[in-house]
C-alpha cells in the first residue's frame, strides 16, 4: 500500500457544496493511470467545539467502504475483482488489506445504522448515499456477516 502523503498538496478540484449546516465537500478527479480517472472527496465538518475537520482521515475506519458507481476504465479488470459494482459495498481486496475485525466493523456499521439521525453516508470516492443510507450500512453489515 501506497504510504500516506507527508505534505498537503491541493488537487484540483470542482466548487464547495453546502450538505447541511456545518458540513461542505467537494470533488476532484485523481490521475490514476492506467486505469484513467476516479472521482475523490473531501468532506469539511465543523465540529460542536468550533473546530474544523476535514474527512477523510487516518481513522480505522475512514477507508474501509467505498465504491466506484461508473467505471472510469474500460478494461473490466476492477469489476472483476470487486471494486466496482452497481450497489455500495466494501471491496475483496480493501477488506483484505485494511479490515482486521471483521465482526468490529459489521457492528459498527450496525450501530450506525440504527442512528435515528442518519441521513447520509458520505464515502471518499463514489456518490454520496442518501436513499435509505441505513438500510445500505445494514445490508452491507449482513454481508460482512455471511
Amino acid at each position: 500500500m501506497a504510504k500516506p502523503f507527508t505534505d498537503w498538496t491541493v488537487l484540483p478540484h470542482g466548487k464547495l457544496t453546502h450538505l447541511d449546516d456545518n458540513m461542505l465537500t467537494v470533488t476532484g478527479t485523481l490521475k490514476m493511470p492506467p486505469m484513467g480517472d476516479v472521482e475523490r472527496r473531501m468532506t469539511i465538518v465543523r465540529l460542536r467545539a468550533g473546530r474544523l475537520m476535514r474527512l477523510p482521515v487516518r481513522a480505522p475506519t475512514s477507508r474501509r467502504s467505498f465504491r466506484w458507481t461508473r467505471p472510469p476504465w474500460t478494461s473490466g479488470m476492477p469489476k472483476k475483482i470487486g471494486l466496482t459494482g452497481d450497489d455500495p459495498h466494501i471491496a475483496p481486496p480493501v477488506k483484505m488489506r485494511l479490515v482486521k475485525d471483521e465482526e468490529a466493523l459489521r457492528k459498527q456499521l450496525e450501530s450506525w445504522s440504527r442512528l435515528p439521525s442518519l441521513q447520509r453516508v458520505i464515502v471518499a470516492h463514489g456518490p454520496i448515499i442518501t436513499h435509505q443510507p441505513a438500510r445500505v450500512l445494514g445490508r452491507i453489515a449482513q454481508d460482512l456477516a455471511a
